[in-house]
């Protein structure tokens, strides 16, 4: 009897590796089919009741818009929404717009402030939020922020932008890839 022995490379999987695969995979798909009950179990951010039927009715939606009354908590559920999305969506790229520079800087802050954990009522956050943003940028958090455009990248590939101006001015932007 011959025996053939080959020394693993490091792109192929030992048995432990696939089991955390494997693991990794079934937590991302339940995500996927369940963005409330990941937000709620792995995030640990509790939404009311109105805004888990936002984030739901959006979730498989190919178009929604949002029809909320001031402090309904839009700027928050937004950048949940994309963060959320770019955390379940590996090479996703997730844009925040306003037709004002303050708008989409703002949503694009209250991210930050959500994964960062400087919002008073949201520090008992997981630190899984935190350690998907790759560090880097003059904070170290990973959130760089100019002039033109805010951005961040996640682990999985994801980027997550938040671009001044009306959608037909900066089509040219959205079209053409962004990752490095």
């Amino acid at each position: 009897m011959i025996s053939v022995y080959n020394k693993l490379s490091e792109t192929d999987l030992n048995m432990r590796k696939r089991e955390i695969l494997d693991q990794y995979i079934k937590l991302i798909q339940w995500g996927r089919a369940n963005p409330v009950h990941f937000i709620k179990e792995i995030f640990n951010i509790e939404l009311m009741d109105y805004q888990k039927f936002v984030f739901l009715n959006s979730w498989a939606a190919q178009k929604s818009v949002w029809l909320n009354s001031r402090n309904t908590g839009k700027s928050f559920l937004s950048s949940l929404y994309a963060y959320t999305r770019a955390c379940l969506v590996p090479l996703s790229l997730e844009y925040i717009m306003g037709p004002t520079a303050r708008q989409s800087k703002e949503t694009f802050d209250k991210l930050e402030k959500i994964v960062t954990k400087k919002i008073p009522s949201l520090l008992g956050t997981s630190e899984m939020l935190a350690r998907e943003v790759i560090p880097s940028g003059p904070s170290k958090s990973g959130f760089i922020q100019n002039a033109m455009e805010c951005h961040c990248e996640l682990y999985n590939g994801s980027m997550i932008y938040s671009l001044v101006g009306e959608g037909k001015n900066i089509v040219g932007k959205i079209n053409c890839p962004i990752a490095a």
